[in-house]
């Protein structure tokens, strides 16, 4: 396995995990009306779409670089 796809790997691996727990924060928030988890919650799905705007420059950059 390459570094390029090891880093890939790990940056998709980031994102489901950040949107998952967000989506669980927001599932969660009505039984147990916790704000603090609430907003840990958005801020992850926040940082899940930096996460993919990183990725896509991260293949950008490698495609322009010729990095395989």
């Amino acid at each position: 396995m390459s570094l390029r796809t090891f880093h890939l790997v790990f940056i998709l691996s980031a994102i489901v995990c950040a949107d998952m727990f967000g989506a669980w924060t927001a599932w969660d928030y009505p039984r147990s009306q916790d704000v603090w988890l609430l907003s840990l919650g958005i801020a992850s799905i926040v940082g899940g779409f930096g996460l993919i705007w990183y990725a896509i420059q991260a293949v950008d950059g490698w495609d322009k670089a010729n990095i395989h």
